[in-house]
């Protein structure tokens, strides 16, 4: 069995990004046809997937779609021989926690290796791939610990180029995106957050029917979810404000369990977007929690339907859900 190498970080080039310290896998290799080991070292503490208010002492899964999405562009690039300059469209997204005791954070950063299988190829009529479907199982210690999917495509810079024209155009906006007006954010302990940057949505709305809207907020000065310039809104954005409305529409005392989203349309910059959903009632003492359907809807139309998986976090004696401190309240003492 080949040994992953979690010394350093994979070229930041090969997963998309411009920050080395957004880039989270270390390592890469073939098992068999169409699988694959890639390693990811997870920090103790992250701006973005480390920042709660009510720690529950484990890691964001989120944290792991972005690991896994990562080491899809690894795997398209690396043993696929797809070009740099490909531009990538995300079709679906899924995470699952399988055993939420191997998320524990320790004394030192958790070495995680993933197991990938490549499920179903895309080629076009020239037979060149152009998409993949590929699954990931997260292993640590061993072990399964939370599960994603994911299904995306690629085209030329070309071809990228003539799509968003046409999908603008048929919204009556110009070439050159610009930002429309921003929301007023909903306070950070809403959506169990510590720092204002990482909420992105408003204060949800109830409507007549008992659901909720909130306005989508794109920040890009948010070093995570915008690590570069882009002309649409970015999908992990999307996500993170669909489990943000679902926590801000039960309450406290809920953390995320599984998440899947498939994207429709692109989300333009332009123009304002609200994630919506029509509230199922909790029922108290549900085990295997609750299921939140949510809408990212812009200009009439529905860019993106999710379904956010929510499980009820266990009280403690301080009431926080967790007795770990911060590592962020740690390090300022």
């Amino acid at each position: 069995m080949t040994k992953m190498d979690f010394s350093r970080t994979m070229d930041k080039a090969l997963v998309h990004r411009v920050a080395v310290a957004e880039v989270f896998v270390t390592g890469a290799v073939a098992a068999a046809e169409g699988e694959y080991r890639i390693g990811v070292q997870v920090p103790r503490h992250h701006g973005m997937y480390g920042d709660a208010l009510h720690t529950t002492g484990r890691y964001d899964p989120m944290f792991f779609l972005e690991a896994c999405r990562q080491s899809t562009y690894v795997v398209v690039h690396l043993f696929h021989d797809v070009p740099l300059d490909r531009n990538f469209i995300l079709r679906d997204v899924a995470v699952r926690v399988v055993d939420s005791d191997l998320l524990a954070i320790g004394e030192t950063p958790t070495e995680a290796v993933l197991h990938v299988r490549v499920q179903r190829q895309f080629r076009n009529r020239d037979r060149a791939l152009t998409g993949m479907r590929v699954g990931y199982q997260v292993v640590i210690d061993g072990r399964v610990a939370v599960e994603c999917e994911l299904s995306a495509s690629w085209i030329t810079a070309r071809e990228h180029d003539a799509l968003r024209t046409r999908s603008r155009e048929d919204l009556g906006l110009g070439a050159r995106p610009t930002a429309c007006p921003a929301a007023r954010r909903a306070p950070a302990e809403l959506v169990n957050r510590r720092v204002p940057l990482n909420v992105v949505i408003s204060r949800p709305v109830r409507d007549d029917r008992g659901g909720h809207r909130a306005a989508l907020i794109a920040d890009t000065t948010h070093p995570s979810l915008f690590d570069h310039p882009l002309d649409h809104l970015p999908g992990m954005l999307e996500v993170e404000a669909c489990r943000q409305l679902a926590l801000a529409s039960l309450g406290p005392g809920w953390r995320l369990d599984r998440l899947s989203a498939r994207f429709r349309e692109f989300a333009e910059f332009d123009l304002p977007t609200h994630c919506v959903t029509d509230l199922p009632e909790p029922q108290d003492g549900d085990q295997d929690g609750v299921r939140v359907p949510v809408r990212v809807v812009q200009a009439g139309r529905t860019v993106l339907e999710a379904e956010v998986g929510l499980v009820r976090v266990p009280d403690t004696a301080d009431g926080t859900g967790s007795e770990i401190t911060p590592m962020a309240l740690v390090a300022s003492r």
